[in-house]
């Protein structure tokens, strides 16, 4: 499977741990001979209802895995694309209000170089961040290492940044100024490079270089498995970073908290079967959100997952689970893999879902308005899912993704 999402892989790795396994899924960014080559998707929320919005790619294929925003007319969408066997080359495209144009990124120097694009956080016009991994062709189950990229307002430059050891990857990256910034992701615990052997990664942005800052791994010591997925500024005393560890057979939700002198863990909850957090979003110091999804087994159609939404709230004191709806009720496996906050009564959550009749995956949008989570309805016109959503107003929200032609 080459080109996985990492905010999906984290939920296969975690399906896996609990004894099921998810084979080559169509829309869930995995690619195989059986499927043809993946497509961006970007959809867009108007203040009354979803619209997919035009996109082209350099050779028409590609995935979407992070959007950002700094206004409504300057946003920007990151990914990959290469086709079906391509060498994954960093895709970046800029909204400038009226059509999404792609802007040229640098790759690290070599040849045939792999690159994978996570996360952005934009702080403004001429200050944009983006994380992620890059590797040599054909080796990203193997030694790879952190990639981050700078926007200065004209063009995007490679920024050294710390691979202390194997398999270091990023998947998520916020900012608190312009000379605070987080990222966060995962490392192996030796050479093996064993995917399911992994411990947290934190890097930090002091306005001059990236360093490495110390953080929790809670992992069972039979199973050393920590990943962080996501992470949200609040102030530069309070961070948040999101993800999963493995435990005593089953993997569980972890939230870390940097309290403005070291990172902490914090207890939060978890649900039957498997737990994984995939984002997190801050509304304010005792408001802050996280999703994610739970369950597993084989129990479903066609021996894949039957995992559920998950959403849990911070409300200064506790992390408490908040019921999330996947609103098809013939769907095996949803989850939520990112949060966009417009206000207190106006969060979004996107992800995807599988309905039980076809198999085919599609695209999963909830809204919060201050008192529950709701389905939307949104453009899924193939087979498609959601990565990650950024809001710059109500009334200018993106969703970006992936979609196939066909399931």
């Amino acid at each position: 499977m080459k080109f996985f999402s990492l905010r999906l892989l984290w939920l296969v790795v975690a399906a896996a741990l609990t004894g099921c396994f998810l084979g080559v899924v169509a829309g869930a960014g995995a690619t195989s001979v059986d499927q043809p080559a993946p497509g961006v998707l970007i959809e867009y929320w108007n203040g009354a209802s979803w619209t997919r919005q035009p996109v082209s790619t350099p050779d028409g294929s590609g995935s979407l895995s992070a959007v950002a925003t700094v206004s409504a007319t300057d946003a920007w969408a990151l990914g990959w694309y290469g086709g079906t066997y391509g060498d994954g080359n960093g895709l970046a495209e800029h909204w400038d209000g009226a059509s999404w144009q792609p802007v040229a990124m640098p790759a690290p120097s070599g040849t045939d170089v792999e690159v994978r694009l996570n996360s952005l956080a934009a702080i403004s016009a001429d200050d944009v961040w983006a994380v992620g991994g890059w590797a040599a062709a054909g080796r990203f189950n193997g030694s790879y290492g952190t990639l981050i990229e700078h926007w200065d307002g004209s063009s995007w430059a490679i920024v050294p940044s710390p691979t202390p050891g194997y398999a270091a990857q990023l998947s998520a990256v916020a900012a608190v100024s312009a000379a605070n910034v987080w990222a966060v992701g995962s490392l192996a615990h030796s050479s093996a490079a064993d995917i399911s052997s992994s411990r947290t990664l934190v890097l930090h942005w002091n306005g001059t270089k990236w360093k490495q800052v110390p953080s929790p791994n809670p992992g069972h010591y039979l199973h050393p498995s920590t990943r962080l997925s996501g992470v949200a500024a609040v102030t530069p005393r309070s961070v948040w970073a999101v993800g999963t560890y493995s435990g005593r057979g089953a993997t569980a939700t972890l939230t870390l908290h940097w309290n403005g002198l070291k990172w902490k863990r914090v207890p939060s909850p978890n649900l039957s079967g498997g737990n994984a957090l995939m984002a997190v979003a801050s509304v304010g110091r005792n408001d802050v959100w996280a999703v994610g999804g739970y369950g597993g087994g084989c129990g479903c159609k066609g021996g894949g997952l039957t995992r559920k939404p998950l959403a849990e709230h911070w409300n200064g004191h506790t992390w408490r689970i908040v019921p999330a709806r996947s609103g098809y009720p013939r769907s095996n496996d949803q989850a939520l893999t990112s949060l966009a906050v417009v206000a207190a009564d106006d969060i979004w959550t996107v992800g995807y879902h599988q309905n039980s009749t076809d198999l085919c995956y599609h695209g999963l949008v909830e809204h919060w308005d201050g008192s529950a989570w709701t389905p939307m309805p949104s453009q899924n016109p193939d087979s498609d899912h959601f990565s990650e959503i950024a809001a710059a107003s109500p009334a200018a929200v993106w969703a970006v993704g992936t979609s196939y032609v066909g399931c």
